[in-house]
């Protein structure tokens, strides 16, 4: 038996023509022209409401729903479909990852703004998340050790090898202004020594 694709109509978002239509248990109901919008309509509603949503294009239905909201009021972390069919086949479904996806960016690019640039033992840089208290890789992703040396990451251990290092700086500081006011009191010598 042949398939008539031509019949076959999905969802278009924003696009003139196109609808969602989200009736609740209650019978009330709000149309939408995109699925972010309609994840927006079922925010407010409690864990378990349960709602058909009908997809249309120019007043013709292109496809049925039945979904349950799952979160808390104010949001939607999840949709549990009870049935769908044509256009309202992994709708909703594809509209949550998306927006779970874009949400996990938006945490990823704050984490890296807060991050801590600090100095392993070994001279390499690591980062330190000061918010949520762990060391990352340069990518980003939680990091025991670090990647140069092997050596597992600590903050103490990285505040006393910067203490070292800031001794063994200061004492190599005081040694060139050391030399330094040595080769003033030598050319000063050599001055009066040309002078007299």
């Amino acid at each position: 038996m042949a398939v008539n694709n031509h019949n076959i109509i999905t969802f278009q978002e924003k696009q003139k023509g196109y609808t969602l239509e989200i009736i609740n248990k209650d019978g009330e109901t709000s149309v939408v022209t995109s699925t972010e919008n309609c994840l927006q309509v079922l925010s407010p509603y409690p864990n378990d409401a349960i709602f058909t949503i009908n997809a249309h294009y120019q007043e013709k239905n292109i496809g049925t729903g039945r979904y349950r909201k799952l979160g808390e009021i104010g949001q939607v972390t999840s949709i549990e479909v009870l049935e769908a069919f044509g256009a309202m086949m992994g709708l909703l479904e594809t509209a949550l990852a998306r927006r779970q996806a874009k949400h996990q960016e938006v945490l990823h690019a704050e984490r890296l703004a807060r991050l801590v640039i600090l100095s392993c033992e070994c001279g390499h840089e690591v980062s330190y998340d000061p918010q949520e208290h762990f060391f990352t890789t340069s990518l980003g992703s939680p990091a025991i050790t670090c990647e140069v040396c092997k050596t597992i990451l600590d903050l103490e251990t990285i505040k006393q090898s910067i203490q070292r290092r800031t001794l063994s700086l200061e004492k190599e500081l005081q040694q060139q202004r050391e030399q330094l006011a040595y080769i003033d009191t030598l050319r000063s010598d050599l001055n009066n020594r040309a002078s007299s």
